[in-house]
């Protein structure tokens, strides 16, 4: 078991500002997220990489973004926090100043003809924030406590956003007409469709990366039963 790290603030779970504790331990943290941690097994935050989101899987279509890099996440701060250690549930809302996402994506559909086709989106984002809810549950191991994150979720919502996607053959429009037919005409139909996926993909990857951090200190070491 290792040793907490000096970067991990820790805060008595009978302290009566017990929320405001862990909001600065995970302000405190960014600098660590940014570079990664390998002892902890955690990759850099930004840019953070999600390797296939599947964003439509239906009979007549199919849209599959590869490689998706997210860049920015560092730029977060944490607006509100409500730690619950009876249920043992975390809900947070994260303030996000600059977002950019880039990704490969693969198109196949039958909505007008048979259209196979691959390119590049791009989405510039300003003013973002998630709201975050995170479950646990305490599990036993060589007679200490860990915690372990089984369920996460999270709802994004942009401010304002920038799309811009642009088919590997820029020079057929029919890529671009069924790009219409399965979006809309709108980046709030486009968004819809996309958000979903990538807020799953999002929400397993963190995730992750959360139970790589506390699977190394046990329980009463990350929030002690003190003030």
């Amino acid at each position: 078991m290792a040793e907490i790290p000096s970067y991990i603030h820790i805060c008595g779970r009978r302290n009566p500002k017990l929320d405001d504790c862990i909001i600065d331990s995970i302000e405190q943290f960014r600098d660590e997220l940014l570079s990664g941690i390998p002892e902890l097994d955690v990759p850099p935050l930004s840019p953070l990489i999600l390797e296939n989101v599947i964003f439509i899987d239906q009979p007549n279509i199919y849209i599959e973004a590869k490689k998706v890099i997210i860049q920015g996440l560092n730029t977060y701060k944490t607006l509100n926090l409500k730690t619950d250690l009876e249920k043992q549930q975390i809900n947070t809302t994260i303030f996000y100043r600059h977002l950019f996402m880039k990704a490969n994506y693969d198109v196949n559909t039958k909505i007008l003809v048979t259209i196979a086709d691959q390119g590049k989106l791009t989405a510039d984002i300003n003013n973002a924030t998630a709201k975050v809810s995170l479950r646990y549950k305490l599990i036993e191991k060589d007679n200490k406590k860990y915690m372990y994150f089984f369920s996460m979720t999270t709802k994004l919502d942009f401010k304002d956003i920038a799309l811009d996607i642009q088919p590997e053959n820029i020079s057929d429009t029919t890529i671009t007409e069924a790009f219409k037919n399965v979006f809309g005409n709108n980046k709030k139909d486009i968004i819809s469709v996309i958000l979903p996926s990538l807020e799953k993909s999002i929400s397993e990857n963190v995730l992750k990366i959360s139970n790589n951090v506390v699977k190394h200190f046990h329980y009463d070491e990350l929030l002690p039963d003190k003030e």
